[in-house]
């Protein structure tokens, strides 16, 4: 059962905030710290999942993680359904559970299933897609989360992430195993059902396959993050210009923020990369 946000003293989201809708990833984070629960004990798991919320409260990130899983399984509900704020530009594409390990503690049988079922619970919700990656964080940014217990940086080989800053690597594979009461299909990494535009698009395009780009440019968190709320009006302004930079850099091609053949070649090879994982 999931512990409500209120019993670790996280406050309701205000109403302004954004709820998820059929992300692809789920990142897993820890604390790696030594002050954490190295054997199961449910008030340890408590006091560790009531500190980790007064930490994002004092850093006014009070909706840190979207949940977090004590050695035990126990698991605290911090921004739940809506928009977590784990991940640095790739908060609105991803769901952020915290593992409450410390430094060298691998997951616990009991973690892994209670991740299981709560994959299992948030596809039924419809938060994240059946078709979804279970990840460490340094995936999407380079960082030592979620460390060499609980994940395998495969020799932390950068790749061109969404964010740009990524690290190859897999969480521990029960946490990406089926424990779940319901079946959970198995994931396929790619979102290549948004169909890549052909035609060269720059400030002052429109039109479907302008709307399409726009759809690539926030999905993958190319967009500028501060209006990346913005309804898709299909038209490209200088806010996707931004993106379409951003993406090009990305993508090693020359920011010129226009969209033609070199740009959509290096996308649609980006596609079979992320295949390939």
């Amino acid at each position: 059962m999931i512990q409500p946000r209120s019993v670790i003293g996280v406050p309701e989201p205000p109403a302004s905030r954004r709820k998820l809708s059929m992300v692809r990833w789920l990142l897993v984070h820890y604390p790696g710290v030594a002050t954490t629960s190295r054997f199961v004990d449910p008030q340890r798991e408590l006091s560790d999942a009531k500190l980790t919320a007064a930490y994002g409260a004092s850093i006014r990130n009070p909706y840190e993680y979207n949940f977090l899983v004590g050695l035990g399984g126990a698991v605290f509900e911090q921004a739940g359904h809506f928009v977590g704020g784990h991940c640095l530009n790739f908060n609105p594409y991803s769901v952020g559970v915290m593992l409450g390990n410390a430094i060298g503690v691998p997951a616990s049988d009991a973690q892994a299933r209670s991740l299981a079922a709560l994959r299992a619970d948030l596809v039924a919700a419809g938060v994240l897609h059946p078709d979804h990656l279970v990840v460490p964080h340094y995936r999407f940014r380079s960082t030592s989360c979620c460390g060499d217990a609980l994940a395998d940086p495969q020799g932390g080989r950068n790749w061109i992430s969404p964010t740009g800053e990524g690290r190859m690597g897999e969480v521990d594979a029960r946490l990406r195993g089926d424990w779940a009461p319901m079946p959970v299909p198995p994931p396929s990494p790619a979102p290549v059902d948004v169909d890549v535009p052909t035609p060269t698009l720059r400030l002052g395009s429109s039109g479907q396959e302008a709307w399409e780009l726009i759809v690539v440019l926030k999905f993958w968190a190319w967009y500028p993050a501060q209006w990346m709320a913005d309804r898709n009006d299909g038209k490209i302004g200088a806010r996707s210009v931004e993106g379409i930079k951003t993406m090009q850099r990305a993508l090693k091609c020359r920011a010129d923020g226009v969209y033609g053949p070199v740009t959509a070649k290096a996308l649609r090879a980006f596609f079979v990369w992320m295949e390939s994982l």
